[in-house]
């Protein structure tokens, strides 16, 4: 009994030294550029400031050789009147910018132009691959800088972000070196602030005019965004449901995509954040029943589950089943929904999909998926037959 009350109260005396021992939250305050779309996030208890203080110029923001580039946040911590001020380090800056009138080549050569060959030691390669990077660092008489840009070209400007580290070289006297865990720490600090940029991405028009499909042979009609075009392929990754069926017939593929050049457009209209693709497609196949219709999509309703019956929906007075789709893997997801109808012994087929990436160039936040489904949900209840009486749909499959 002793030797249990004993360790009872070794294990509440450890409990109690790693609840101590864990340090709070950094309190963080949020930066947004309403007019750029960016924001990010950083240290409360750095400071903004018009010009840093560091000895060491930033490598890019300062460098009078090239275009100058306006510089929308700058903000420092310095070591000077805290713990750090007894050690090398002398300033911590992270600056963020944009330039117009610039190309993406251009854009990519930003980051491109640093002395890569034999870069500084204090930051580890793990720049985001949603950014071309570079990394550098100069300055003189005891002083260094360790510094990474990013950039990012974007609705026809480039993004420019640096990370600068300022310190002495050596161990001037009366100061120490960085230990590797205090060097580490610092550093997440400015990586911290990167890994929160997002750059918001217009993902579908503001104004959503609209286009009628017109199909007289079928009989079918329906509205769809005028920023959609006409496709002979969609995504390669994860295919929608209706082309890895077997005998149908297309009669439209209509697809949206920033990363495409739009017809009323000379120049790509890139994303920045992860959407890839939206897809809308109608197609038919001869069925001799409903039921035989039907059992076409009803192995892609949640088939891990045992593939439950489809449901229904009526718009204007013509029944639809439904079965959703969805997929995932290799950094891609597909997200959409199938409808079907049958008539005198045709199944109609129409698809609706969303496609992009996993952690490539940002989220797309659940305002902006809101407003993507909004559009595409929009599409089907449009769907119009020119005998709309002529409705074969059965209930019991």
């Amino acid at each position: 009994m002793r030797s249990l009350l004993i360790g009872a109260v070794m294990l509440g005396i450890a409990i109690t030294i790693v609840h101590a021992q864990q340090k709070p939250p950094v309190p963080m305050t949020k930066y947004t550029d309403a007019e750029d779309g960016v924001s990010l996030q950083y240290p409360s208890v750095w400071k903004r400031v018009s010009a840093p203080e560091a000895y060491c110029p930033s490598m890019e923001f300062s460098d009078g050789s090239r275009a100058k580039i306006p510089v929308h946040l700058a903000v420092e911590f310095t070591a000077k009147g805290n713990y750090y001020e007894k050690t090398v380090l002398e300033a911590m800056v992270f600056l963020f910018g944009t330039r117009k009138n610039i190309t993406e080549d251009a854009c990519e050569q930003i980051a491109k132009n640093f002395p890569q060959d034999d870069p500084p030691a204090a930051f580890p390669d793990n720049a985001p691959a949603r950014f071309d990077y570079g990394r550098g660092g100069e300055c003189g008489l005891n002083h260094a800088i360790d510094a990474q840009v990013f950039t990012r070209f974007s609705g026809e400007r480039c993004y420019i972000f640096e990370e600068d580290f300022d310190y002495y070289l050596g161990a001037p006297e009366g100061r120490r070196k960085l230990t590797p865990t205090e060097g580490q720490a610092l550093l997440k600090h400015l990586d911290g602030i990167m890994d929160s940029v997002q750059i918001e991405a217009t993902t579908l028009p503001k104004s959503w005019a609209t286009t009628t499909y017109q199909d007289a042979a079928n009989g079918v009609s329906f509205q769809y965004p005028a920023a959609f075009h006409e496709t002979k392929d969609v995504s390669d990754y994860f295919p929608p449901a209706l082309l890895e069926m077997k005998g149908i017939t297309f009669h439209a593929k209509l697809a949206y995509s920033p990363t495409l050049e739009l017809a009323n457009s000379s120049q790509d209209q890139e994303a920045s954040t992860d959407l890839g693709e939206l897809a809308f497609l109608f197609a038919t196949k001869h069925t001799p029943s409903a039921g035989t219709c039907y059992a076409l999509i009803k192995d892609w309703d949640d088939a891990d589950s045992g593939a439950p019956a489809p449901k229904s929906v009526t718009f204007s007075g013509v029944t639809f089943h439904t079965a959703e789709v969805s997929d995932s893997g290799l950094s891609h997801f597909i997200e959409g929904k199938i409808y079907a109808t049958y008539r005198t012994g045709t199944c109609f087929l129409f698809e609706q999909i969303v496609t992009g990436l996993d952690g490539y160039a940002g989220d797309v936040t659940d305002a902006q998926m809101k407003q993507i489904d909004a559009h595409m949900d929009a599409i089907a209840p449009t769907i119009r037959f020119t005998d709309a009486t002529n409705d074969e749909d059965s209930h019991t499959l």
